[in-house]
């Protein structure tokens, strides 16, 4: 008759699938093991309704703090500290580590508080959503990027079952929103156009650079995903048509170069291929420097195809 989860993030599916209105009610519980197992919990989860943790239980106290350990007003986006009397002594013979997460609870003095590493917004009515974790955050094109936030739109994709997005190291040196989709039971995902749903949603540098299906999202022995175990990102890359004149040719070498991959046509994408601001500002200084022509760096994004580019 009751259903409470706890552990991992999940989404509005799994609500829908579980929580059957009068028959059975549907929970979700948070809580690192470092605040003895449990610190929040919600009311009962309706599957019209936003999936959140709840607010803390009786003799916890939650608070959203930012990096100062000031409060973040309602609505923002901080890190969640635990307090209280469940709060453990810290790691065992790990002094560092114990130092980096249990810290001085500004609001109780002599007391601590847990550092979680979880980001959350807390509504008017004290409730608090998960976002993500500040560990799986990524600057992209300058700016920091909730990996969270986007395997939230990639769930909503009609078709995908589930969704987890890394940033990848390039060839280039450079960073790359990738993603990894698992295809809802009996349906064919087109990579190109989950990436344009999500398109459709979040701007373009949130948008990542690969999509990959895969037919099961590898999981450490706890059940978490193991992202390291992920496999290596493919980047789309249009049927090849050869540069033509020297200034396609230069553009191609160049974004080629830039990127570390073994050749770029006249229709591939400098986005696609995994550029970012960094490498723009790379590329555009390369240009400059062989063709003699300035280029600013939101150009390369806008006029992302080399044929587009050198034009």
């Amino acid at each position: 008759r009751v259903v409470v989860v706890a552990g991992e993030s999940f989404t509005p599916d799994l609500v829908r699938r579980w929580s059957v209105p009068g028959r059975r009610r549907f929970f979700n519980a948070y809580g690192p093991t470092e605040t003895t197992i449990l610190a929040t919990s919600s009311a009962e989860l309706v599957s019209d309704a936003p999936v959140v943790i709840g607010s803390a239980i009786a003799g916890v106290g939650a608070f959203v703090l930012d990096e100062r350990l000031r409060p973040v007003p309602e609505g923002v986006v901080g890190e969640l500290y635990v307090a209280g009397a469940q709060v453990a002594r810290g790691y065992h013979g790990r002094f560092g580590l114990t130092a980096a997460r249990f810290v001085a609870d500004p609001f109780t003095p002599g007391a601590r508080m847990y550092r979680t590493g979880d980001l959350v917004r807390r509504g008017a009515d004290g409730v608090f959503e998960y976002v993500g974790r500040s560990d799986f955050q990524v600057k992209i094109r300058g700016f920091r990027i909730e990996l969270g936030e986007i395997d939230a739109v990639l769930s909503s994709v009609p078709g995908v079952g589930f969704a987890v997005t890394v940033g990848a190291a390039l060839a280039s040196g450079e960073s790359a929103l990738v993603s990894y989709v698992v295809p809802e039971a009996g349906v064919v995902l087109d990579p190109a156009q989950v990436r344009a749903s999500v398109g459709e949603v979040l701007p373009g540098y949130m948008v990542p650079s690969s999509v990959t299906v895969l037919d099961e999202v590898p999981l450490t022995p706890v059940g978490k995903v193991d992202r390291a175990a992920l496999p290596a990102p493919v980047f789309e890359v249009a049927e090849y048509r050869a540069p033509r004149s020297a200034v396609e040719v230069a553009v191609a070498e160049e974004v080629a170069q830039v990127l570390g991959v073994e050749r770029v046509g006249l229709d591939d994408s400098f986005v696609d291929l995994g550029g970012n601001s960094l490498a723009a500002t790379r590329l555009v200084a390369r240009l400059s420097a062989r063709l003699g022509y300035r280029v600013a760096v939101p150009v390369v994004f806008e006029a992302s195809s080399v044929q587009e580019l050198a034009a």
